[in-house]
This record gives C-alpha cells, sequence and structure tokens, in this order.
C-alpha cells in the first residue's frame, strides 16, 4: 500500500489502520485459507480483509468467486510494501492462486 494517503480517492490513515487492525478472531475451521504462510497466533478478520499473523508477519488477503468460474484473490504484505492479484476465469482458479501464492513466497 502506498504510505502517501493525500490523493482525493485514498483512505485516511485513521480508517486504514482500522482496515488493517484485527476486529475478530476466527476459529480455525472457519478460517479463509491464505497462500503458504502458516498463521502463528491464529485467524483474524479487519475490515474486508482476512490477516493471519505469521512467523514472518501478519499476511492480509481476500478472495472470492460468482459461482460461474470467476475466482480472484489478493494478498499483501505492508512491510515489505508487495503482494499480488490473482484473476481467474475458470472453475480450477482457487487451484492457480494457492499455486502462485507458494511459488512467490518461496525464498
Amino acid at each position: 500500500m502506498n504510505p502517501d494517503r493525500s490523493a482525493p480517492y485514498s483512505l485516511g490513515p485513521k480508517i486504514l489502520k482500522e482496515m488493517l487492525t484485527p476486529q475478530s478472531k476466527v476459529p480455525a475451521n472457519d478460517a479463509a485459507e491464505g497462500g503458504d504462510s502458516k498463521p502463528l497466533h491464529g485467524h483474524f478478520r479487519g475490515l474486508g480483509w482476512a490477516i493471519d499473523e505469521t512467523a514472518t508477519g501478519d499476511r492480509y488477503f481476500h478472495g472470492g468467486s460468482n459461482g460461474t468460474g470467476f475466482r480472484c484473490y489478493a494478498e499483501f504484505d505492508p512491510k515489505v510494501r508487495g503482494g499480488f492479484v490473482l484473476m481467474t476465469n475458470a472453475e480450477n482458479g482457487t487451484e492457480v492462486w494457492r499455486a502462485v501464492a507458494a511459488a512467490i513466497s518461496k525464498p
């Protein structure tokens, strides 16, 4: 995320902080499946984002589908200012983003 929040369409720093702050803990069996990192302290929900606390830092992600083949997934790490968004148009899109997430998360 760009730390410059001066654009008129940007969320302000206060709401951005709230959006990325764990708001509720999610039981492990109800948690969304993220990339290759394993949660250290648990799964949480922010405002619109799922958050996994991992040994290397918090990982933020969100995904979805329309039920007819479209799949999307987004993941980012604000500490390194990096992430990715993947959109597929196939029933196996979930497998595609999982493979991409695993491949790019390896050192």
